[in-house]
């Protein structure tokens, strides 16, 4: 019998093809106009933002699990962000707020 418990790795890292070198740059531009990033500084930048994005689907998936939940909520995203982050967490965003 075949085994259906297989682990895969993970393909990529969520965001990594969606956030671009020229979007780093251009974003960067918008708050000083003649700051330089060099393609392998966005690139870092992109990696450490993807693995940090990853970490807190997973860890808000996680919350959502163990309080039995069907479905992530902010609650489950907020408990994730103040477990893992220095981030300062905005509790008063209205749950409709997406």
């Amino acid at each position: 019998m075949e085994n259906t418990n297989r682990s895969y790795e993970k393909e990529h890292i969520v965001g990594e093809d969606i956030i671009t070198i020229d979007n780093v740059k251009q974003y960067a531009a918008m708050f000083q106009p003649n700051l330089i990033i060099t393609n392998d500084i966005a690139s870092f930048l992109i990696e450490s933002l993807s693995e940090y994005l990853d970490n807190l689907i997973s860890l808000s998936v996680k919350m959502t699990k163990h309080r039995k939940g069907l479905y992530v909520q902010k609650k489950d995203v907020v408990e994730g962000l103040k477990k893992r982050s220095t981030l300062v967490v905005l509790d008063d965003i209205s749950d409709d707020w997406y």
